[in-house]
């Protein structure tokens, strides 16, 4: 497969980012640094419209996450160093970026809350020849996959990556869980991108000057030749990051 360039959040976004552009805080657990949470795919479509950005797609966010490893976590290899997952040290979501950068200067890939991404659960989907195409996107389920409210018209499930504070082998960087986009569980957050190419399947319209002010590190992720599935290795490309304050901030390049 091959991803366009995109830059993507080095952090979740933060309760305060949240609140700043829909105008309130669904989350459980307060706190205007941690991630927010209790959004649904719905809640964070909404907020990519009024943002100008986009929730990943799973190979974007793979890729992101990974930052060029093929180990079960990214960065050190070390989930205690990575991020936050089920203990009696965090048994809830914690604020962001307290725990070290991966490859990119991405905090908080493993952990803390689960992402949403753009696609629709396909177990099968990176096996199919629409896959292999750039910046691919799974949007709809094949006839003999669909579940029996699907069948009716119900809701389809998404994606979501990251583990959140589950069990430290649901934060592995392969590990795929899937939700009812209606799901606004108290695990559930998301990391925005920036789409560089304009015309991706899921690109944003930025076109509102309410978009939070995300930090994205200073160089976007460049991929030319990813080559395996989200949730069977990593991809091969190139990328890189800057460094940058702790707070979150639009960087515009």
């Amino acid at each position: 497969m091959t991803l366009s360039p995109f830059l993507i959040a080095k952090y979740e976004v933060t309760e305060a980012q949240w609140t700043r552009i829909m105008g309130k805080n669904p989350s459980h657990l307060k706190g205007e640094d941690h991630p927010v949470e209790s959004v649904t795919w719905f809640d964070c479509q909404a907020f990519s419209a009024a943002s100008g950005l986009a929730l990943p797609s799973e190979a974007q966010w793979e890729y992101a996450c990974r930052a060029g490893t093929s180990e079960r976590y990214g960065g050190t290899g070390k989930l205690e160093d990575m991020g936050w997952s089920a203990s009696k040290d965090a048994p809830a979501h914690q604020p962001v970026g307290r725990k070290k950068a991966n490859g990119f200067g991405l905090h908080d890939m493993h952990g803390n809350v689960s992402e949403w991404v753009e696609d629709i659960k396909d177990k099968v989907f990176y096996s199919r020849p629409e896959a292999a195409g750039p910046d691919p996107v799974c949007k709809m389920r094949p006839a003999d996959q669909l579940l029996p409210g699907e069948v009716d018209g119900g809701e389809a499930p998404c994606v979501a990556r990251g583990g959140g504070t589950h069990h430290a082998l649901f934060c592995r960087s392969a590990v795929r869980t899937a939700y009812y986009p209606s799901d606004g569980s108290a695990d559930l957050g998301l990391r925005p991108v920036f789409n560089l190419r304009q015309d991706a399947p899921h690109a944003a319209s930025v076109t509102d000057r309410r978009r939070p002010r995300l930090h994205f590190p200073r160089h976007p992720c460049s991929v030319h030749s990813a080559g395996s599935n989200p949730g069977a290795g990593a991809h091969s490309g190139k990328g890189s990051a800057g460094g940058g304050p702790p707070r979150n901030r639009w960087l515009r390049r």
